[in-house]
C-alpha cells in the first residue's frame, strides 16, 4: 500500500487528506469518504477499515479531514450541506487530476450525514461514478432526530409519556428556530421538562441566545442551516449506481421511511439502486447487540463481502 498526504481546495478553503492506493501502477478506481456528524476526522474508523479493505482489492481510498478538523481550515459550524458538499467535489476533482487514479470511476462512501453530502455533490457534477451509504437517512434530519429520540427513550425503557413530552419538547424548540413560535413559548415548554430523567437522552437542541429578536432564531445557529433540508428532490436528478446499507438495529436512522424515498426517486431505474438491510448491525455495520459498544464491535463480515461485491461489479478488471 501507498500513502500520500494530500491537499486540495474547495470554496478557498485549504483541506488535508491521505491519499491510499494499492501497490503498482494503475490507474485505479477511487472512492472518497463523507463524514458522519459526529467525527470530522479521515481516522473515522469505517475509512480506516475501507482503506484496509479496498485499497487491497484494487481501489484507491482517500480518507480527508472535514473543513475545521484535524489539518484541513475552515469552520465545520458554519457550513451547510451543500458546503460539504463542494468540499466533497473538490476531493473527486483533485483525485481526477492524479495520474494514478481512473477517473471514470471515482465513487463517494458516506456514513450517516455523509448520506446527504454524498447526493448533493453527486446530483451537481458527473466526476461522482457511484456512492456507497452507510445508514443514510432520506427524511429531513428534524424528522431524523425526532425518530433517534423516541428510539432513544424507548430503548432506554421510558414510557410512552416520556417519548411524547421528549418529542413536543424539541418540536418547540424547531418551531422557535423557525420562526413559527416565540422563543419565549419554546423556552418554557422546555423548562418544564428539563429536569424529567429522560431529558439528557432527548437530543433536544439548545435555543439560540435571547437577544431581544425573534428574527434572529431565524438566522442562527448549525442546526437552522441543516434541520429541513430535504434529500428528496436531489435523490429524483441522480443517475449514478448506489449501494445503501442499512443496519437492521440502527436507532438513528428510519430505514423504511428512508429505502421508501429512495426507491421512489429511482423508480425508473431501479437496476441503479441496490438498497440492502444487514442483519446482526447497527447505525455501524459492525455485530454490536444494541447501542452499547457499536462503536467497538467488531465489523460485519456480511458487510465487507457485500461491499466488495458491489464495488467489483462496478470495476470488474480490479
Amino acid at each position: 500500500m501507498q500513502r500520500r498526504e494530500v491537499a486540495f481546495t474547495s470554496e478557498g478553503t485549504r483541506l488535508g487528506g491521505t491519499l491510499s492506493l494499492p501497490d503498482g501502477d494503475g490507474p485505479w478506481p477511487a472512492i472518497v469518504t463523507l463524514h458522519p456528524s459526529s467525527s470530522g476526522s479521515r481516522d473515522h474508523r469505517l475509512f480506516r477499515h475501507l482503506e484496509a479493505l479496498l485499497v487491497p482489492a484494487g481501489f484507491a481510498v482517500l480518507r480527508y479531514d472535514r473543513r475545521g478538523s484535524g489539518a484541513s481550515d475552515g469552520d465545520f459550524w458554519t457550513a451547510d450541506f451543500r458546503l460539504l458538499a463542494a468540499d466533497a467535489l473538490a476531493a473527486v476533482a483533485m483525485l481526477a487530476a492524479t495520474a494514478d487514479i481512473d477517473g471514470r470511476l471515482i465513487g463517494v462512501f458516506g456514513h450517516s450525514q455523509g448520506g446527504w453530502i454524498g447526493p448533493e455533490a453527486a446530483s451537481r457534477s458527473s466526476a461522482v461514478a457511484f456512492m456507497v451509504l452507510v445508514g443514510a437517512c432520506a427524511v429531513t434530519p428534524a424528522q431524523q432526530m425526532r425518530y433517534a429520540t423516541a428510539t432513544s427513550l424507548r430503548g432506554a425503557g421510558f414510557p410512552e409519556t416520556a417519548v411524547e413530552q421528549a418529542l413536543a419538547a424539541r418540536d418547540a424548540v424547531d418551531a422557535a428556530i423557525r420562526g413559527e413560535i416565540g422563543r419565549d413559548q419554546a423556552a418554557a415548554r422546555v423548562r418544564a421538562v428539563e429536569h424529567e430523567p429522560w431529558f439528557e437522552a432527548a437530543f433536544i437542541p439548545p435555543l439560540p441566545a435571547d437577544t431581544g429578536d425573534d428574527d434572529d432564531l431565524r438566522a442562527d445557529g448549525k442546526w437552522r442551516l441543516e434541520m429541513d433540508y430535504d434529500v428528496a428532490p436531489v435523490l429524483a436528478r441522480l443517475e449514478v449506481p448506489v449501494l445503501l446499507i442499512h443496519g437492521d438495529h440502527d436507532r438513528w436512522t428510519p430505514i423504511e421511511d428512508s429505502q421508501r424515498v429512495w426507491r421512489d426517486a429511482y423508480r425508473d431505474r431501479p437496476q441503479l439502486l441496490t438498497a440492502v438491510r444487514l442483519p446482526g448491525t447497527g447505525h455501524l455495520p459492525t455485530l454490536a447487540r444494541g447501542a452499547e459498544g457499536e462503536e467497538a464491535a467488531p465489523i460485519s463480515p456480511d458487510y465487507e463481502v457485500l461491499l466488495l461485491r458491489w464495488l467489483r461489479g462496478l470495476a470488474p478488471t480490479v
